[in-house]
C-alpha cells in the first residue's frame, strides 16, 4: 500500500519548507519539497539515486538546479530573447547572458502550496510569473506501485 508522510524540512524566512515522503509497498519512495518542487531523495532498492542536500539552506544558496522543477522550459534561451509570429520577447538573463530554466524567478525558487495531501498522490500549486502576468501551475506526483514517479504539470 502506498503512503504519504509530511515533515518540516527547514525554513526560509517565515516560510516553512515541508518534505513530503511518498512510498509504495515495494519499499521505493520519493521525497519532494514544497520549495522548488525539489526531489530531495528517490529511494530504489534502499539506495538514493538523486543528488541532493540535507539542509534547506544548501538548496537556497546553491546555484545548481538539483532535482527541481525547471518550469515551462529546460535549458537556455540564447541571449534571453526569441521571436514568435513576428513578435520579439525579451527575458531576464541569469546565466552568462542567457535565460536559464525560467530565469531569475524560475520554479526552482518558488514555494508550492500543498493543495491536497491524500493517498496515493501529492498535489502542489506553483505560482509563477509568465510573460502576460502571473499563472498558477498545478503539479501532481504519484507514488504508484513501481519505481517510477509519474508527474503531471497542467499548463
Amino acid at each position: 500500500m502506498s503512503r504519504i508522510e509530511k515533515e518540516l524540512f527547514g525554513k526560509i524566512g517565515e516560510h516553512d519548507v515541508l518534505r513530503f515522503n511518498l512510498s509504495n509497498e515495494r519499499g521505493n519512495g520519493v521525497s519532494i519539497l514544497n520549495y522548488g518542487g525539489i526531489i530531495n531523495a528517490w529511494m530504489i532498492g534502499g539506495k538514493n539515486i538523486v543528488t541532493g542536500f540535507n539542509h534547506m539552506e544548501d538548496y537556497r544558496d546553491n546555484p545548481a538546479f538539483f532535482g527541481c522543477l525547471v518550469g515551462r522550459y529546460a535549458n537556455r534561451i540564447a541571449n534571453g530573447c526569441f521571436t514568435i509570429d513576428g513578435l520579439d520577447y525579451s527575458l531576464a538573463c541569469n546565466n552568462a547572458g542567457h535565460h536559464l530554466h525560467g530565469g531569475e524567478e524560475g520554479f526552482n525558487k518558488r514555494y508550492g502550496r500543498p493543495r491536497s495531501w491524500m493517498h496515493p498522490s501529492q498535489n502542489f500549486y506553483c505560482d509563477t510569473k509568465v510573460q502576460t502576468g502571473r499563472r498558477v501551475i498545478p503539479v501532481t506526483w504519484n507514488s504508484g506501485s513501481s519505481s517510477r514517479i509519474p508527474t503531471r504539470m497542467n499548463w
